[in-house]
Protein backbone atom coordinates (compact mmCIF):
# COMPACT_ATOMS: atom_id res chain seq x y z
CA UNK A 1 0.00 0.00 0.00
CA UNK A 2 2.92 2.17 0.12
CA UNK A 3 2.64 5.11 -2.82
CA UNK A 4 4.95 7.49 -4.36
CA UNK A 5 2.93 10.10 -2.93
CA UNK A 6 3.36 8.67 0.78
CA UNK A 7 6.82 8.08 -0.12
CA UNK A 8 7.35 11.90 -1.65
CA UNK A 9 5.36 13.31 1.42
CA UNK A 10 7.48 11.05 4.05
CA UNK A 11 10.67 12.69 2.32
CA UNK A 12 9.77 16.53 2.30
CA UNK A 13 8.54 15.81 5.68
CA UNK A 14 11.80 14.30 6.97
CA UNK A 15 13.83 16.70 5.15
CA UNK A 16 12.19 19.97 6.91
CA UNK A 17 12.54 18.25 9.95
CA UNK A 18 16.47 17.74 9.32
CA UNK A 19 16.73 21.44 7.92
CA UNK A 20 14.65 22.48 10.84
CA UNK A 21 17.19 20.13 13.17
CA UNK A 22 20.23 22.01 11.80
CA UNK A 23 19.08 25.13 11.37
CA UNK A 24 17.78 25.68 14.80
CA UNK A 25 20.76 25.38 16.85
CA UNK A 26 22.95 27.97 14.50
CA UNK A 27 20.22 30.37 14.24
CA UNK A 28 20.13 30.40 18.00
CA UNK A 29 23.75 31.94 17.96
CA UNK A 30 24.49 35.71 18.21
CA UNK A 31 26.84 35.50 15.53
CA UNK A 32 23.70 34.51 13.44
CA UNK A 33 21.51 37.71 14.37
CA UNK A 34 24.76 39.90 13.58
CA UNK A 35 25.36 38.60 9.82
CA UNK A 36 22.62 41.60 9.42
CA UNK A 37 24.03 44.73 8.77
CA UNK A 38 21.56 46.85 10.15
CA UNK A 39 22.06 45.22 14.03
CA UNK A 40 25.72 45.76 14.02
CA UNK A 41 25.33 48.54 15.84
CA UNK A 42 23.15 46.42 18.96
CA UNK A 43 25.84 43.16 18.34
CA UNK A 44 28.92 45.51 18.84
CA UNK A 45 27.26 47.12 22.08
CA UNK A 46 26.55 43.86 23.49
CA UNK A 47 29.51 41.83 22.75
CA UNK A 48 30.69 44.80 25.40
CA UNK A 49 28.21 44.53 28.18
CA UNK A 50 28.01 42.55 31.22
CA UNK A 51 26.00 40.24 29.23
CA UNK A 52 27.73 39.01 26.87
CA UNK A 53 27.50 35.28 27.25
CA UNK A 54 24.02 35.92 27.05
CA UNK A 55 22.19 34.58 23.62
CA UNK A 56 20.12 36.77 21.73
CA UNK A 57 17.09 34.58 22.00
CA UNK A 58 17.10 33.96 25.66
CA UNK A 59 15.85 37.26 25.85
CA UNK A 60 13.99 38.13 22.73
CA UNK A 61 12.29 34.82 21.97
CA UNK A 62 9.48 34.06 24.73
CA UNK A 63 9.72 30.60 26.00
CA UNK A 64 7.27 27.69 24.52
CA UNK A 65 5.95 26.75 21.50
CA UNK A 66 4.03 30.09 21.33
CA UNK A 67 7.05 32.10 21.41
CA UNK A 68 8.88 29.82 19.28
CA UNK A 69 6.43 29.88 16.50
CA UNK A 70 6.08 33.34 16.47
CA UNK A 71 8.91 35.38 18.00
CA UNK A 72 11.65 33.03 16.17
CA UNK A 73 10.01 30.82 13.33
CA UNK A 74 7.10 33.70 12.08
CA UNK A 75 9.36 36.94 13.14
CA UNK A 76 12.75 35.76 12.06
CA UNK A 77 11.61 34.67 8.75
CA UNK A 78 10.14 37.68 8.25
CA UNK A 79 13.49 39.45 8.99
CA UNK A 80 15.23 37.50 6.42
CA UNK A 81 13.31 38.06 4.01
CA UNK A 82 13.08 41.92 4.41
CA UNK A 83 16.71 41.51 4.69
CA UNK A 84 17.10 39.97 1.39
CA UNK A 85 13.86 41.54 -0.36
CA UNK A 86 12.99 44.73 0.98
CA UNK A 87 14.07 47.76 2.89
CA UNK A 88 15.37 47.19 6.31
CA UNK A 89 14.92 49.14 9.52
CA UNK A 90 17.38 51.34 9.95
CA UNK A 91 20.16 50.46 12.92
CA UNK A 92 19.19 53.84 14.79
CA UNK A 93 15.43 53.00 14.58
CA UNK A 94 15.18 49.32 15.86
CA UNK A 95 13.05 48.42 18.84
CA UNK A 96 13.74 44.57 20.31
CA UNK A 97 11.61 43.21 22.61
CA UNK A 98 12.95 41.36 25.79
CA UNK A 99 10.45 39.37 27.38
Amino acid sequence: MWTPKATVLLAIVAGAMALGGAAIPLTDQPKFCASCHNITPSYDSWVKSSHKEVECVTCHVRPGIEGFIHDKAYAGTKDVLIYLFGKPTDAHNLNATVY
